[in-house]
C-alpha cells in the first residue's frame, strides 16, 4: 500500500486516510508539515469505504495495522459521507470503526466532515459544478454563488458519522469557511460538483491547521520525555 508523504525517509506520525474528498487536502497538509515540522502521510483511495475488510481487502488490513502502530499519534479520516450512507453496508461497517479506534486511547482522531456538494443526476454533474454556470460562447459566469443545495445528502452524512463515532473523535467542519452565511462561492472554492480546488485549500484551508498544531505539540511532548 502506498503512503503519499513529502518525507519518505521518516515514519509519518500523523496519518490522513480517506477517499478523493481527503486527497484534496494534500497540498495544505504538506505546507503545514513543513511549517510545524511534523511528518505526515496520506492514504487516499477512490471509493474508500472505512475499514471494510471484505470490500477493501489488503488495503483495509494495512490501514488497521497503521492505526495500531504506536508511532502514529494522530489520525484523520475523511470521506464523502453523504454518498457512503446510501450504500447498503455502511452502517454495519461504520459500527466497527469506533471499537477499532478505542483500542488506542493514546491516539488523537479527527474526522473531516463534508462541505455542501450536489449529487450527479442522471449522469449529469450537479448544480455546484462551476462549469454549469459558464456561458461556453461568451465566457460569462452567472450564478456562481449558490445557497445550500436542496439535496442535503452532505449534511445527513455528517450527522450520521458523528452519531456513530460519538466522542471517539473530534470533528472538523469546513463549511463555515467554504460557505459563509450558507452561501457557497463555486468559482472561488469548487473544482466540480463535489470536490474543492486543492490549490484554494492549500492557500485558505485554515480548518486543517489545528490538526498540525496538535501533532506538533504531541511530538514536542514526546521529545521532552
Amino acid at each position: 500500500m502506498d503512503i503519499a508523504t513529502p518525507n519518505p525517509n521518516a515514519f509519518p506520525s500523523l496519518i490522513f486516510i480517506g477517499d478523493s474528498h481527503m486527497a484534496q487536502y494534500y497540498l495544505r497538509a504538506q505546507r503545514l508539515s513543513e511549517r510545524e515540522h511534523v511528518n505526515f502521510g496520506m492514504i487516499a483511495k477512490a471509493g474508500w469505504f472505512l475499514f471494510n475488510d471484505q470490500r477493501m481487502g489488503d488495503y483495509a488490513r494495512a490501514v488497521k495495522a497503521i492505526v495500531a502502530d504506536k508511532r502514529v499519534h494522530t489520525l484523520v479520516i475523511g470521506s464523502m459521507w453523504g454518498g457512503k450512507i446510501k450504500e447498503e453496508e455502511f452502517y454495519e461497517v461504520a459500527a466497527t470503526v469506533r471499537p477499532l479506534l478505542e483500542t488506542r486511547k493514546d491516539l488523537k482522531v479527527y474526522v473531516m466532515l463534508d462541505y455542501p456538494w450536489t449529487p450527479n443526476v442522471g449522469g449529469q454533474q450537479g448544480i455546484y459544478d462551476p462549469l454549469k454556470h459558464v456561458n461556453r460562447i461568451t465566457g460569462d459566469a452567472v450564478g456562481m454563488v449558490q445557497a445550500f443545495p436542496a439535496a442535503d445528502d452532505w449534511k445527513r452524512g455528517n450527522e450520521e458519522i458523528q452519531r456513530i463515532l460519538g466522542d471517539a473523535a473530534e470533528y472538523i467542519d469546513p463549511t463555515p469557511v467554504v460557505c459563509p452565511d450558507q452561501k457557497c462561492n463555486l468559482q472561488a472554492w469548487y473544482r466540480d460538483d463535489d470536490h474543492l480546488q486543492p490549490k484554494r485549500i492549500e492557500a485558505d484551508g485554515i480548518w486543517v491547521d489545528r490538526i498540525f498544531a496538535h501533532a506538533a505539540a504531541a511530538e514536542s511532548k514526546e521529545r521532552s520525555r
